[in-house]
């Protein structure tokens, strides 16, 4: 259903160019002090709450949770686990239900969840720490709330509402035994671990601020590369302690390569024109999870196009210093960002 390349560009002619002439500067941020701010934040264990209903009450159970949980537990049911007769009422999926409670695997599931993250108090300090810089940054914006769940390993993360969720079977490392029957690819596997859940989790309450480009008629990479890069920019904000290259799943190495060759990819995509390109097809391999960007030489890491999105949000914000979290995150026009950020790396 994609649209062929409007234009191909090989690679094998700039390769050469990609040879590390620059160094990335520092990543520090501010660190306001947020010790007076308090978070109230709301602390749902649904895993527990839910594989502790006994295999004879199931029906029971959970009525008692959609009454607890009115807007939560309709949005779990039909989005979450995708149950597709849910609107028929809860005692006709009440049998797929205790099924997917009690069957071995899933108990064996859900236990070992509970080995990992029973104390969750780890997480929730950095989560917390996390929430007060947001309600520094946006104080106006309801303060979120937290819900740990399992899924058989659907979404790793979600907001909904002003309640984050983070789905704890998708943490539980790269070698789970479970991972291999669900074909997770190869590069995906170093995801699912525990050191990506707080940043994960941020990366999502940050994504909720800006408005996504793809549910806009006429967007071009550029829309979509600022998108990437103002929520990396938010989020790296709210965990001033955590450097940016966790949200893009980056090593060392991967960072190093692109600020090493920042000047040298950003000429790529001017001088192919991809930044006007406006059809997903056409540059889904510059932003889309994978191995590599594809096309780009040995050594480049995935994503590149969200990377530089994230450089560019960083020049504009060092361009006109006099904007807010907020401000950055209404603005839409990726192309008159771009034009206020000056952006031109290594010059």
């Amino acid at each position: 259903m994609y649209c062929k390349y409007l234009k191909i560009i090989s690679f094998l002619t700039l390769t050469s160019l990609f040879i590390g002439a620059c160094k990335g500067e520092s990543e520090e941020r501010p660190r306001p002090d947020v010790r007076e701010i308090t978070t109230d934040t709301t602390v749902i264990r649904w895993e527990q709450e839910l594989f502790h209903i006994p295999k004879a009450e199931v029906l029971a159970g959970l009525e008692d949770m959609s009454k607890a949980y009115p807007e939560m537990y309709p949005f779990y049911i039909n989005l979450v686990l995708n149950i597709p007769d849910s609107a028929n009422g809860i005692a006709k999926y009440a049998p797929f239900m205790e099924a997917f409670l009690h069957d071995a695997s899933m108990r064996e599931l859900f236990d070992d969840v509970q080995k990992e993250y029973g104390d969750f108090s780890p997480y929730l300090q950095e989560l917390h720490q996390a929430f007060r810089h947001y309600g520094y940054y946006f104080p106006k914006l309801p303060k979120p709330n937290l819900m740990t769940f399992i899924s058989q390993f659907g979404p790793k993360t979600f907001y909904w509402g002003n309640t984050l969720g983070i789905g704890l079977d998708l943490y539980l490392g790269k070698d789970y035994k479970y991972y291999p029957t669900f074909d997770f690819p190869n590069y995906m596997l170093p995801r699912l671990s525990k050191e990506y859940l707080v940043s994960d989790a941020i990366y999502t309450l940050a994504s909720d601020m800006v408005t996504d480009p793809y549910s806009k008629r006429g967007y071009k990479l550029i829309d979509v590369m600022v998108y990437y890069g103002k929520v990396y920019y938010i989020a790296s904000h709210l965990t001033p302690d955590m450097h940016v290259r966790q949200f893009l799943y980056y090593s060392e190495d991967d960072w190093k390569w692109c600020t090493d060759n920042e000047k040298e990819i950003w000429s790529f995509f001017i001088e192919g024109e991809w930044l006007y390109a406006s059809q997903y097809g056409q540059f889904r391999k510059f932003v889309d999870d994978g191995p590599t960007t594809y096309g780009m030489p040995q050594g480049a890491p995935d994503r590149v196009a969200r990377w530089t999105g994230y450089r560019i949000v960083k020049q504009f914000m060092a361009e006109n210093p006099d904007v807010t979290l907020e401000q950055l995150a209404a603005m839409e026009d990726g192309q008159a960002l771009l034009n206020k950020a000056r952006y031109k790396p290594g010059k």
